[in-house]
């Protein structure tokens, strides 16, 4: 898969544990093994605030994933080669 940069839209092209365009612009490899390719706001907020991270762990903790996640162990068990 080929990526752009988000700057420029020039290709990216992998350097080691650095992603970087042919105008300078590069995206380190997380510790995790991905690169983060969004770009800051002007303001200097990166990332999740408190309160989206306490309305998605309220999410995430009220089992709505649970129709989702029953639906795929059924298909996974119609699928599987063991049945």
């Amino acid at each position: 898969m080929d990526f752009v940069c988000p700057k420029c839209r020039a290709e990216l092209k992998l350097d080691g544990n650095v992603k970087k365009c042919e105008n300078g612009h590069s995206f380190d490899r997380a510790r995790a093994g991905y690169y983060n390719l969004l770009l800051g706001s002007s303001g200097g907020v990166h990332g999740d605030n408190r309160e989206m991270v306490e309305a998605r762990r309220r999410f995430l903790s009220a089992d709505n994933y649970l129709p989702l996640a029953s639906r795929l162990g059924e298909l996974a068990a119609e699928y599987s080669v063991d049945g």
